[in-house]
């Protein structure tokens, strides 16, 4: 091995280091930046469901054809819903943001300051950055439809 290259191979250990330990030292943020990220992804899937019930329900209604309830869904519960999936969309724009200020702030605090090097250590340790197969896709939508059918029971309770 050549000289250049056992250099390089010393520089990028340091490198590894260097943000591993500003990564640990941020822990609190990373986490805090994760669950802003999954709680926003909830809430996108959620608006999702939302606007592709409204619209079945008109598609429903073509085939009856209910067209004055067709279009009394679509003035209603398909805005309403377009305009709850532009909300989530936008918190789910800014916990990106967040994130991605996040790298850029250990790649400061590391000292190596390059956005590039650091963004793969700290996407393996957030959790929202890893992929999920189909079953715990399926496995976390079951799981926020019972949350969501519980806070909706709660704040029913609370009203009465």
């Amino acid at each position: 091995m050549c000289r250049s290259m056992r250099t390089k191979i010393i520089i990028e250990m340091i490198n590894r280091d260097k943000i591993l330990k500003a990564i640990e030292n941020s822990k609190a943020r990373i986490e805090a930046v994760d669950q802003g990220i999954i709680g926003e992804t909830i809430g996108v899937s959620q608006a999702l469901d939302d606007l592709r019930k409204s619209l079945d329900d008109i598609e429903a209604c073509l085939n009856k054809r209910t067209f004055s309830e067709a279009s009394s869904i679509g003035y209603k519960d398909v805005a309403t819903a377009f305009v709850f999936l532009q909300r989530t969309l936008g918190g789910l724009q800014q916990a990106q943001y967040e994130k991605e200020r996040l790298v850029s702030d250990i790649a400061l605090q590391s000292g190596v300051g390059v956005y590039e090097e650091v963004a793969p250590f700290v996407d393996d340790v957030l959790v929202s950055s890893k992929e999920l197969s189909d079953e715990e896709k399926a496995r976390n939508k079951e799981k926020s439809r019972e949350w969501l059918q519980k806070w909706k029971q709660d704040l029913q309770e609370k009203e009465q």
